[in-house]
């Protein structure tokens, strides 16, 4: 059984841990960051509602990212770090391997896991 001191304990290492992903400090933060670089774009772009293809293309590559090598990181939380709703989210991951067969596409791929 937990004492509530545990609990109280828990909830507080979870809420600083949820601070933290939102902040610009910490690895999904860097993370983000780090795929936005290999990408040539920059987090305020992909936090953009701008429909253009590049943007896009973008967006999607660093959702699979973060979904791929952030693994406690909930559809709704990636949703949240690129400015988009959990649905979007579902529909990058799904889009994800179609796009691969566009030349663009792979090559932006490429680029950002190419270091890996």
């Amino acid at each position: 059984m937990i004492t509530e001191i545990e609990y109280k304990k828990a909830m507080q290492t979870i809420e600083a841990y949820n601070e933290q992903i939102f902040t610009q400090s910490g690895p999904i933060y860097d993370t983000l960051k780090y795929a936005c670089n290999q990408l040539g774009t920059t987090i305020a772009e992909v936090q953009s509602k701008g429909r253009q293809r590049n943007l896009v293309y973008n967006r999607c590559l660093i959702a699979n990212y973060l979904y791929s090598h952030c693994y406690d990181l909930t559809l709704q939380k990636i949703g949240k770090l690129i400015n988009r709703d959990h649905t979007s989210i579902i529909h990058y991951l799904k889009s994800h391997k179609n796009l691969l067969y566009y030349t663009d596409y792979k090559i932006k791929n490429d680029s950002l896991y190419g270091n890996d």
